[in-house]
């Protein structure tokens, strides 16, 4: 039975939700799965409910834990606080994740997490803005 690695980058929060959800979905029907976060500097909190839903739903067909890949301590730290590591199986490297007796693991990449080309970075009001000094505005 081969694994199906997933490797996820940069940051997720609520604006990619659906995104996400779409990306774990599809780890559902996976016998075998490892989710790479290596590359990942954020996470909120709706990650990891859809992270738990994914849980339950391979749960519900009989298969064994999700491997995650954690090497960046702000995303570990998360794992922590929550303590994510009694529902999933935490490890540090993609080589501690792969079972050596297996072939090699099919790699997948998903989305990029980060700002959407869609949205500014910041509302566009908000770009116009001229900061004033305080000590400057009372004179």
């Amino acid at each position: 039975m081969r694994t199906l690695l997933i490797v996820f980058s940069g940051e997720y929060d609520v604006s990619c939700r659906k995104r996400w959800r779409d990306e774990l979905e599809r780890l559902s029907r996976e016998p075998n799965v490892i989710i790479d976060f290596s590359d990942v500097t954020y996470l909120d909190a709706t990650c990891m409910t859809e992270l738990l839903r994914l849980h339950e739903h391979r749960h519900a067909k009989g298969f064994g834990r999700e491997t995650v890949v954690l090497h960046r301590p702000l995303v570990r730290r998360l794992f922590e606080l929550l303590q994510m590591q009694d529902v999933l199986r935490v490890v540090e490297t993609v080589d501690e994740a792969v079972d050596k007796k297996e072939l090699a693991p099919i790699v997948r990449h998903a989305f990029a997490g980060g700002v959407d080309a869609l949205r500014p970075a910041y509302p566009p009001a908000l770009q116009r803005i001229q900061y004033v000094s305080a000590v400057g505005a009372l004179n």
